[in-house]
């Protein structure tokens, strides 16, 4: 399905109810019963018994279409549901974005690559000795460190077991209090949103990607949903999704 920019996305190819009507899907709902009425009185069959018959089978036709969107965009419900599959149906048609190539700038410089830099060799100079030297006794003094560490180590464990020996050995556990784990908020349900039913569970996905519904709305417990939704239980939010087929 495509659209040209400005226009109304149409589902499966076909024009839209706000197209047959000749409105925009913002119209107001005075403007939309303006362009029917307009519509019904010109296609009316009493302005056709006259006319010519592949004339007169074209306004019926017309008239029709102009009937099959007038019951649509005249019921709140009925509309709300149709919005949402232009929308639908407007995030498919958009291409999923391609990532650019990215390194070509880093294998230019690369060993062996075009335009790689040769670094002459470098090598070691009188000057250099003292640094040696140094670099050596900085190892001793890093082992001696080590060391020291050991010595501590052996020291501070002597006297946590003489603690313990001199203490008769108790056995009796610390409560420390319950454990907490922390915990992740699953995320909310919302009207607009795509889910997929795997296993009895509903899961959020990307509604540009694969998906089973579309939720059209999400109702308190014991209010209805819109015409045409299928109510599914949500206990983490205690309240109702109203799927339509996506």
């Amino acid at each position: 399905m495509t659209s040209r920019p400005g226009s109304t996305p149409s589902l499966g190819g076909t024009k839209t109810h706000y197209e047959t009507l000749g409105v925009a899907p913002s119209a107001s709902p005075q403007e939309i019963r303006r362009a029917y009425r307009t519509l019904a009185r010109e296609l009316h069959p009493d302005h056709h018994h006259q006319s010519a018959p592949d004339r007169a089978q074209a306004a019926a036709r017309r008239m029709r279409e102009v009937n099959a969107a007038w019951s649509v965009l005249s019921n709140a419900s009925a509309k709300e549901l149709y919005d949402l599959e232009l929308n639908l149906a407007a995030a498919k048609s958009r291409p999923n974005p391609v990532p650019r190539p990215t390194g070509a700038a880093g294998s230019a410089t690369g060993s062996g690559g075009v335009g790689a830099t040769r670094v002459a060799p470098r090598y070691a100079t009188a000057d250099d000795e003292p640094l040696r030297y140094r670099s050596a006794g900085d190892g001793h003094s890093v082992v001696r460190g080590l060391l020291w560490l050991v010595v501590l180590g052996v020291l501070a464990a002597i006297f946590v077991f003489t603690a313990y020996a001199a203490g008769g050995g108790d056995d009796s556990e610390v409560d420390i209090g319950p454990s907490r784990t922390p915990t992740t908020a699953a995320p909310r349900v919302a009207k607009g949103d795509c889910v997929r039913e795997l296993a009895g569970a509903m899961d959020l996905v990307s509604c540009a990607g694969e998906h089973d519904a579309l939720v059209a709305d999400v109702v308190a417990i014991g209010r209805p949903c819109p015409f045409g939704a299928r109510e599914v239980y949500l206990p983490d939010q205690q309240e109702s999704a109203c799927l339509v087929a996506g």
